[in-house]
């Protein structure tokens, strides 16, 4: 004799969804999943009991580790930041909101399926063709890469260098560059020589119009040095711009590499030397009479103190007054960038030397 499964209106135990819910609590679709998960089925999306990825509570994840409930959401469109960074590969905090879903008789759910088959979103895997359908179309020109700037101005500083990728040149394709039809034809010319595929010739087209796009706005000339920021194939979009006489002539150095090595912040109390010794002069004399250990603020391998305050380095943002029986540290501001270290001889030890200065 067949059981008669009773059936009421209430809320899933397990994705919330209200409506007809079995005898055990769950709708139809997370009882026939929880069936397979106890039954061990492994054909088919895997189930298994953890804290889904997104939501963050504990229920009965798929393969992706996101819930039916988070499922059902997204799917509906109703978290478009999570179905984005899925689809860019990136990786969002636990503990979104949830939206409860209804069971009509006379309007469908759509099917919860997972994203992808594994939880780690920097895997590189085929989405469903909804996901990609819902995909923002990507603009032929976005004002943030390369930001256009106003001609006439004099620089301050050197232009930073940058970190381009290809995605970078996809999203300038329709940018007008002066200069880009040149090289193009100097990159054609290339190609038949070389007798390489369409496919290098595309690349090598994204990289002339990001170093194109990183020119000054005063500047119609592509400096060699930004060569080096392109993704790839430098050395052939180099010959492609002298091809097209779109190359500027190297640029010497006004201050030589050997006396800018090393200038910047003392590697110790981390202020500001502008010399080119690692570390400044406070730091060399503190340096005298203190073993080297880890500190225990910082947890660097520096010169610490001994005795009370065992463990301390001689950086001025300490908050504990560092004394050694011969030397303390006194932190003062100086008109430069951080701050500098000055020694100073406490006045037991002032008076230990001038008794023996006496003798």
């Amino acid at each position: 004799m067949t059981a008669i499964r009773r059936r009421t209106v209430d809320g899933c135990r397990l994705c919330c969804t209200w409506g007809v819910v079995e005898s055990s609590g769950l709708c139809p679709e997370c009882a026939s999943a929880y069936r397979r998960f106890r039954n061990g089925d492994v054909v088919g999306v895997r189930y298994r009991e953890a804290a889904c990825r997104r939501c963050g509570w504990p229920a009965l994840v798929s393969s992706d580790g996101t819930c039916r409930c988070c499922r059902l959401l997204v799917r509906l469109r109703g978290d478009d930041a999570w179905l984005e960074a899925e689809r860019a590969r990136r990786t969002l905090a636990s503990g979104r909101p949830l939206q409860l879903a209804l069971r009509l008789a006379t309007a469908r759910l759509p099917r919860a399926e997972p994203l992808r088959q594994t939880d780690t979103p920097l895997t590189r895997q085929t989405l469903p063709g909804w996901v990609r359908r819902t995909a923002a179309p990507q603009p032929a020109d976005d004002p943030a890469v390369c930001v256009e700037e106003v001609p006439g101005q004099l620089g301050l500083f050197a232009p930073w260098p940058r970190s381009f990728t290809r995605a970078h040149a996809a999203r300038i394709q329709g940018r007008p560059l002066p200069g880009l039809s040149e090289v193009a034809t100097a990159l054609g010319e290339m190609a038949r020589e070389r007798r390489v595929a369409a496919t290098c010739r595309f690349h090598t087209l994204g990289g002339a119009r990001l170093a194109l796009a990183a020119r000054l706005p005063d500047e119609c000339l592509v400096r060699p040095e930004t060569l080096a920021d392109l993704p790839q194939m430098a050395p052939t979009l180099r010959e492609a711009f002298a091809r097209a006489s779109l190359l500027d002539r190297p640029r010497a150095r006004i201050v030589p590499a050997w006396q800018t090595s090393g200038r910047g912040s003392c590697r110790d109390c981390l202020a500001w030397t502008n010399k080119r010794a690692q570390r400044c002069v406070g730091c060399l004399n503190w340096a005298h009479g203190h073993t080297s250990g880890t500190c225990q603020r910082c947890a660097r391998w520096v010169a610490c103190t001994t005795g009370t305050a065992a463990g301390a380095c001689s950086c001025p943002c300490a908050p504990v007054d560092r004394r050694t029986d011969r030397t303390g540290i006194t932190p003062q501001p100086s008109p430069g960038t951080g701050v500098r270290a000055r020694l100073r001889t406490t006045g037991r030890d002032r008076s230990h030397h001038l008794a023996r200065g006496r003798h």
